[in-house]
């Protein structure tokens, strides 16, 4: 469960980290990334179902889900290649509520 757990969130951490990236090439390299840790995720969940670490149930609702989020992926993997591969300057692609989106800037510690 621990590999498991450590893929789901390399998900998150890869289209981050591509995010933060200079060019859109290299945020759809992490894309893709994470398009795989998705499918690893799977793999893990097929030998806990395999090993009866889990239901049936329970690993068809997160299959579920990881089919959402890869159908997700898809379709910002796809519209990024429509737009081609220039510079960025800054992040094109603020995350919301993330300490890196413009929509939430970083304010300086006050001093009393």
């Amino acid at each position: 469960m621990t590999a498991q757990i450590r893929a789901a969130v390399s998900i998150a951490a890869t289209i981050a980290e591509g995010n933060g990236g200079r060019t859109r090439g290299e945020y759809l390299n992490n894309l893709s990334a994470a398009r795989g840790s998705l499918r690893e995720v799977d793999t893990h969940l097929e030998f806990a179902l395999r090993l009866n670490y889990n239901s049936q149930t329970t690993i068809d609702g997160v299959r579920k889900l990881l089919d959402e989020v890869a159908a997700l992926l898809t379709r910002l993997i796809m519209a990024l290649k429509e737009k081609g591969n220039r510079l960025q300057v800054g992040s094109q692609f603020p995350v919301p509520r993330s300490r890196s989106s413009p929509a939430t800037p970083a304010r300086a510690p006050v001093r009393q």
